[in-house]
């Protein structure tokens, strides 16, 4: 495969040198290639017309406040050491373009045991036109590639990454109260999170003062909207509505230029190995799956390994306009296929005002991904996804705030799955969202969302295939999804979409894992809050347990499950932010009483309800136990067809300010005009309809007296005044 320059080459191609600019050319496209050094180095920083090469071997200690060049290729050491950060106000990096090539190379900024204390921003420019540099890779990147490595160690990584509010911050205040002590300092940008259904109601601002500890902080300007502060109880448990405050300042920054909001095109930093292993690696995946149908998945298993692995050790850093809008690959944090991620991490770092992605993980496994926040960011967020092997990735303690599903001139990936899905799923973009199960998601919080979900569990067929391994190891769990919330998640006006593939404004949405080739998996949800979610708290297909979850302020709670246990739904909850459901309010320039506009924001309709919608996944019999609903017109309800063996076994229901403990679709079939709704209900205990035994779905019992049976079709129909 041979690599073709543009005919005439730029001034900075030429600045370069024909053998830096082969080399990069070799890189791109994964083919051979041997290091091309270019001799001697470049002082000239007062324009950035010239490349700086810093050839293997060598050590380039910045000793200048200001480096301004048009290339940094680095196949030795460049380091930004803490002896110039005394010395320098600020440290100021601007190149087109920053390559870390090679196993001798390496681009170091403080290190774990002395991390960094001064003040260093780099920037990438250049042009990002319709003419790519070269192989489609324009100007702003940071690569680090062929076995190099990059250190990127912050001291701000030792203040806290985010916390709560510790009481109400109303509209107009400039003193806001947190839950834990910071050490956050004057000059600091923070965000804080939405309250109420609208994810943009989240608002950022500039520390002026820190008092009291460090549990007072002033603002440099007054809050625009509400924002609650309080952890509520309802049925013997604790919902946490305390709005998230995120620290978004690091000591080191990485950027786009000037330009990059205009053009919605930011730098991007990617980490990738060695394409030549890549051949290799394929064979040895290969061999694996053969061993893995055998033995199951083990973290100990040998995984495939390259030649010269990259690794890239970031915290500490703000990252901001970064991604490249439209563009696939070209995101702020990219660890691209390099297998074994286990030396590297990201954690305690910012990523805000992005325009495509936050962290991707893409043929990565082993990879820690901590205590970050992320804000403001277009399509998803936290990302550990694209082949669908993606395994043993550790995603902990990340506060994600406000992300924007794509609009179809945005996206990047503009093909289908299959089955009426889009690739990647840009139109319903998770703040947390992964094709693999295989991955540790613990203590993570997705805090608003623009016609997205909260946490996006997506499946593959190189997934499933994985899942399907890891069954026999597990008594058949193949997720790790541990104390996750979510909140304001917020699907937009319109009806809500029961078609599977369509279907947001959920605080998770977890895909099918039952049905793994003729074998039972599941997944299970445990410790899981979600508030203020427009469509519903969970969406569960098959082989999915909801364990230890409370769902409050959301149109539907849950939609479906295979077993749903130990769980409070909650229709009305205090937290009044962006108004109660009965209120009139206005929205987008048109008063609305919001009760009769299912749009917006969405009135509790019920608790569960079991759905076959078309397109949506059937899944079998079905068991509620432990199951407390408070203050909503029903607690379950059936929205349509189920074969006649389904089963819906329920016990220890509680109901709180429920008037209709359950309805009952009234949906007819239109040739033979029979009532569609069929199966069976056992109440173990009578605690739902108040007499122990089994009902027919159609029995005239299961339906409130005095009261016709909702109709759930296409439209809604508004049954609450």
């Amino acid at each position: 495969m041979r690599c073709q320059f543009k005919a005439s080459p730029t001034p900075k191609m030429s600045a370069m040198g024909a053998a830096a600019t082969a080399s990069l050319c070799s890189l791109f496209i994964y083919a051979p290639a041997h290091a091309q050094m270019m001799g001697g180095h470049d002082h000239d920083h007062d324009h950035g017309t010239q490349a700086l090469m810093v050839n293997m071997g060598d050590t380039y200690r910045l000793s200048d406040c200001d480096l301004h060049v048009s290339s940094l290729h680095i196949m030795g050491r460049f380091v930004v050491d803490n002896a110039l950060g005394q010395m320098c106000d600020e440290i100021s990096i601007a190149a087109d373009n920053i390559m870390v090539m090679g196993s001798s190379a390496s681009f170091e900024v403080g290190s774990e045991d002395t991390p960094f204390d001064g003040s260093l921003t780099i920037t990438l420019t250049g042009d990002t036109g319709d003419d790519a540099l070269i192989n489609g890779v324009h100007d702003r990147f940071f690569m680090v590639m062929r076995g190099a490595s990059l250190n990127l160690h912050g001291n701000s990584r030792d203040k806290v990454s985010w916390t709560q509010l510790g009481s109400y911050a109303g509209k107009g205040a400039t003193l806001i109260d947190l839950a834990e002590p910071v050490n956050w300092e004057v000059g600091d940008e923070i965000v804080i999170a939405p309250s109420g259904m609208e994810a943009q109601e989240a608002e950022q601002r500039t520390i002026t003062n820190v008092a009291a500890g460090g549990t007072v902080i002033t603002l440099d300007e007054p809050l625009t909207y509400n924002h609650f502060g309080k952890i509520l109880s309802y049925g013997g448990k604790d919902i946490d509505m305390r709005a998230e405050v995120g620290l978004l300042s690091r000591n080191i920054v990485i950027q786009g230029d000037d330009q990059s909001a205009s053009t919605e095109t930011g730098g991007h930093l990617m980490v990738m190995n060695d394409g030549r292993d890549r051949p290799a690696r394929e064979r040895i995946r290969r061999n694996a799956a053969r061993a893995l149908k055998a033995n199951g998945i083990s973290p100990d298993l040998p995984r495939p390994t390259y030649q010269n692995l990259s690794t890239a050790q970031i915290e500490g850093v703000e990252f901001r306009m970064m991604g490249q809008l439209g563009r696939q690959g070209r995101y702020p944090i990219h660890f691209h296929l390099l297998d074994d991620g286990s030396p590297s991490y990201v954690r305690n770092n910012s990523v805000h005002h992005s325009f495509n992605r936050a962290v991707v993980m893409h043929g990565t496994n082993n990879m820690r991904v901590t205590d970050n926040v992320a804000y403001h960011v277009k399509s998803h967020m936290f990302v550990f996804a694209e082949e669908g092997d993606e395994m043993f990735n550790e995603l902990e303690g990340n506060l994600g705030v406000l992300n924007f599903a794509l609009s179809q001139s945005e996206r990047a990936f503009t093909g289908t799955a299959g089955g009426g899905r889009f690739e990647q799923e840009e139109p319903r973009a998770g703040i947390f969202w992964g094709q693999n199960m295989h991955t540790r998601l613990h203590n993570n919080v997705a805090a608003g969302s623009v016609k997205g979900n909260g946490f996006f569990l997506d499946t593959n067929a190189i997934s499933k295939e994985l899942a399907l391994y890891q069954r026999n190891e597990t008594d058949g769990e193949v997720c790790n999804f541990v104390g996750n919330r979510a909140h304001s998640i917020h699907r937009g006006l319109g009806s809500p979409d029961l078609y599977a593939p369509r279907v947001k404004g959920f605080g998770v949405f977890l895909e099918d894992v039952g049905r793994l080739r003729g074998a039972n998996g599941k997944c299970t949800i445990k410790d899981f809050s979600a508030y203020k979610v427009q469509f519903g708290g969970a969406w569960l297909e098959q082989g999915a347990i909801l364990d230890n979850a409370i769902i409050s302020d959301a149109h539907i709670g849950i939609v479906d499950g295979q077993t749903i246990q130990d769980t409070v739904l909650i229709g009305q909850s205090e937290n009044l932010v962006g108004g109660s459901y009965s209120e009139q309010q206005e929205r987008r320039g048109r008063l609305r009483t919001v009760t009769r506009h299912m749009g917006h924001p969405q009135k509790s309709r019920g608790g569960i309800v079991f759905n076959a919608q078309p397109g949506a996944r059937q899944i079998g019999d079905q068991t509620i136990t432990d199951v407390t609903c408070i203050d909503m017109p029903s607690c379950l309800f059936f929205s349509a067809n189920r074969g006649d063996d389904y089963t819906l076994q329920v016990s220890d229901i509680d109901l709180s300010d429920v008037p209709h403990p359950i309805w009952v679709s009234t949906r007819t079939n239109r040739r033979s005009g029979e009532r569609v709704v069929s199966g069976r209900l056992i109440d173990d205990d009578g605690s739902l309809t108040g007499a122990q035994g089994t009902y027919e779905m159609i029995d005239p019992a299961l339906v409130s007296p005095g009261h016709e049976p909702i109709l759930f079709g296409w439209p809604w129909r508004e049954y609450y005044q």
